[in-house]
């Protein structure tokens, strides 16, 4: 049986070698499942993977590979290599680092420490690489690049007759960000290989020359048209040119050539998905994770999907196996968060599950115990480092998804404003400053209070407040003497457990006929609620309980639209008072 095996294996690399992939997988998971810890079946998995630009299940299979030999050099080299594709570095170094005599690792490494902009470190790679294979014309060209010397690149590839030096300086300045010098660089080949032509064509659709890169592909294509990943990249320029059905054609010719081209399948699903064809879209995603079941993309795409058609059970699920990766994307809990809110309103119990078993794996997880103390309606201990999150996490997409959920508190709040001479005025969680953009003829002196310093270097970037600073409002009205004509507080209040303590403060900080403008979101039930949104809804009842606290004037009350939820709009209520 053994011997079987061998021969099967030796089929399965001549396959591999000679573009025959499918089969070579084929051959490669029959040795698997008579010897299902066959390194070299799994290593060559594995690269089939990588090829595929498959990163994730290629860096599983060649885990499984080092675990089980981790003494076998191609193994690690070539996971160092995935893990270089993916930018994570310092990972690939670890491994890479295990062969300091073996030149191509060590010429990787310098390419990964000129990322790092540790330069030092790169020329001793380089330097000790070209002492092992004086020739190497990688390592050459690393040393080059480390010179930064273009006259040096271009003499290496003449005197030793190598287009791909320039072909990798080519590759690396696309990769850094300077597409204009990568053009040059692959331009002073001259010749035309396939692969040649391939990195030309990718690199004017980062130039935006779409027609010029769409030539490359149909001539190649037309030479040889069994080539999937010039039909996925031939796809993508179509789609961004706006012919889908043409775009759509690329992309299964693609998959008709290799069923398991990745990036084809994700885009194809991608563009079934944003013309409505959900049921297909669904059907390209669910066969990705049937042969990559870690793929992260095909996960959380497969996710949004399932969250817009209100399949929150399973999307959580998905969430849920991304979180627990360890490198799990940023911003995943919250979108792990959302979905469960709404689960809640199908099935508390099983949102209740979920949320638990999200606790036992992640006991410390600031989202994870506001959701736990929203569902069974317990004051949250550690409020404000759920809210210094959030609006960390969120301040770069802050501005567009409150005009993408129709928020109306700062706009509503323009009718209700005194309309007198100018004023001293504290913006109490005054997130990225849009208060003081959009009344910037309110104010003589406008001071800012956040408690995210995210959101407060937004703020800054207006050039619009006097003075901001970075605290916990409560907080900075119990440390501060200063005095205003007007504070605000706009979608604030929903993460003050209580209200009545502020209400004290601020009138305490109001000159004589100062003004203190909030808004609220009301609860739909007779009581004050934590939602599952992460929001304290308050009543009108606890509300006019605080007011009476000290000597307010209530100058006007509206009821509004908030903002826009999943299905309906947010109940709330503008308010000012006047001292």
């Amino acid at each position: 049986m053994t011997n079987n095996l061998d021969i099967y294996l030796d089929e399965a690399f001549t396959a591999y070698n000679q573009g025959q992939y499918e089969r070579a997988e084929s051959l490669c998971r029959d040795v698997l499942s008579a010897q299902p810890e066959n390194g070299d079946a799994l290593f060559l998995l594995g690269l089939i993977a990588y090829r595929a630009g498959a990163f994730e299940p290629a860096e599983t299979l060649l885990l499984q590979a080092v675990k089980l030999y981790p003494n076998i050099e191609n193994y690690r080299l070539t996971l160092a290599s995935v893990l270089q594709k993916q930018g994570r570095l310092d990972e690939a170094l670890t491994h890479y680092q295990k062969y300091p005599e073996h030149p191509m690792g060590l010429t990787q490494q310098g390419f990964i420490y000129l990322q790092k902009n540790q330069t030092d470190f790169a020329k001793s790679a380089f330097e000790k690489a070209l002492k092992l294979q004086p020739n190497l014309p990688e390592a050459r060209l690393g040393l080059a690049l480390y010179r930064g010397d273009e006259k040096e690149i271009e003499k290496l590839a003449r005197q030793t007759d190598l287009p791909d030096s320039w072909y990798y300086l080519a590759r690396c300045y696309r990769q850094t960000g300077h597409p204009k010098k990568a053009l040059n660089a692959i331009e002073r080949i001259g010749l035309k290989q396939q692969s040649f032509l391939i990195e030309k064509a990718v690199i004017l659709e980062q130039l935006k020359r779409l027609d010029e890169a769409l030539n490359i592909y149909q001539d190649l294509l037309k030479q040889d048209s069994f080539l999937p990943d010039v039909w996925a990249n031939q796809g993508n320029i179509l789609r961004h040119k706006g012919q889908t059905s043409q775009a759509e054609d690329c992309y299964k010719r693609a998959l008709a050539l290799d069923r398991d081209h990745v990036a084809a399948r994700h885009n194809l699903a991608d563009l079934l998905y944003r013309e409505k064809r959900i049921p297909e879209a669904l059907e390209q995603y669910r066969y990705i994770l049937s042969r990559y079941p870690d793929n992260t993309a095909a996960l959380y795409n497969l996710a949004v999907i399932l969250e817009e058609t209100a399949d929150y059970a399973e999307a959580a699920g998905l969430y849920f196996r991304i979180l627990l990766k360890p490198n799990a994307p940023k911003g995943i809990e919250w979108r792990l968060s959302d979905t469960l809110a709404a689960l809640s309103e199908q099935n508390m119990k099983l949102a209740k599950d979920f949320t638990k078993g999200w606790l036992k794996n992640f006991p410390n997880d600031v989202v994870a115990n506001h959701l736990w103390a929203a569902f069974h309606q317990k004051k949250e201990k550690n409020i404000l480092s759920y809210v210094q999150k959030l609006y960390d996490d969120f301040a770069d997409t802050y501005n567009d998804k409150m005009v993408e959920l129709k928020a109306t508190a700062l706009s509503e709040i323009e009718a209700c404003l005194p309309v007198d001479s100018k004023r001293d005025i504290l913006d109490l969680g005054c997130g990225t400053g849009q208060f003081g953009v959009k009344y910037p003829h309110r104010y003589s002196s406008l001071v800012g209070v956040d408690i995210s310093e995210g959101m407060l270097e937004k703020a800054r970037q207006t050039n619009r407040y006097t003075r901001l600073v970075r605290q916990d409002i409560e907080a900075y009205l119990q440390q501060s003497s200063d005095q205003y004509d007007l504070i605000t507080a706009l979608e604030v209040l929903g993460y003050l457990p209580e209200i009545q303590p502020l209400f004290i403060r601020v009138f305490d900080h109001l000159k004589p006929g100062g003004f203190f403008a909030f808004s609220v979101e009301l609860s739909p039930e007779n009581k004050t609620i934590l939602s599952p949104n992460g929001r304290y809804l308050y009543i009108m009842k606890d509300i006019y309980r605080a007011v009476r606290q000290k000597s307010w004037k209530i100058v006007t009350e509206r009821k509004i639209n908030l903002r826009r939820e999943k299905k309906s709009y947010a109940d709330g209520v503008i308010m000012i008072l006047k001292k």
